[in-house]
C-alpha cells in the first residue's frame, strides 16, 4: 500500500502540490464570496471577482516556488496574472452559467455551491497545465540566456 501511495506522489507531484495550495486559496476565495453575496448583498459576479482576485494573490504566493520551481519576479507574476485573467473570465462564465441553469430547482444556497463549485473545478485544470506549459518555456528561457 505505501508503495502505491509513494508511486502516485512521485508521478503526480507537482499537480497535488498545486490542489493544495488550490484549496487554501479557495477557502479563503469562497468564504468571501459568500460573505460578500450572502451578507452584504454585491451581485454575484461582483462578489466572485473579489473572492478570486484574493485568491490569486494567496495562490501565487503559495504556488510559485512550491508547485511551478520559478522565483517571485516580473516575468512569473505577469504569467500567473495573464492566467489568472483567462481563469476568472472562465470562472465568472461558468458561475453565471450554472447559477442560471441549477436556481430554478435548488435553493438559493446551494445553487450558489454548485455553481461556485462548478467554476473552481473547470479553471483549476485549466490554469494548471497553462501556468505549467508557460513556466517550463520561462524556465528554458532564462536557461538559455
Amino acid at each position: 500500500m505505501m508503495r502505491w501511495v509513494q508511486a502516485i506522489w512521485h508521478r503526480f507531484e507537482k499537480i497535488i502540490r498545486y490542489l493544495f495550495c488550490s484549496i487554501i486559496s479557495t477557502v479563503f476565495d469562497v468564504a468571501i464570496v459568500w460573505c460578500l453575496y450572502h451578507l452584504a448583498g454585491v451581485s454575484l459576479v461582483v462578489a466572485n471577482t473579489v473572492g478570486v482576485v484574493a485568491g490569486f494573490l494567496i495562490s501565487y504566493v503559495l504556488s510559485a516556488r512550491q508547485v511551478f520551481e520559478t522565483r517571485y519576479d516580473a516575468a512569473s507574476f505577469a504569467i500567473f496574472f495573464a492566467t489568472f485573467l483567462m481563469g476568472l473570465v472562465c470562472a465568472d462564465g461558468l458561475i453565471l452559467w450554472t447559477d442560471h441553469l441549477v436556481s430554478p430547482f435548488l435553493p438559493k444556497g446551494w445553487a450558489f455551491l454548485v455553481s461556485k463549485g462548478v467554476s473552481i473545478v473547470g479553471p483549476f485544470f485549466l490554469m494548471y497545465f497553462v501556468r505549467k506549459y508557460a513556466f517550463q518555456k520561462l524556465e528554458s528561457k532564462r536557461k538559455g540566456s
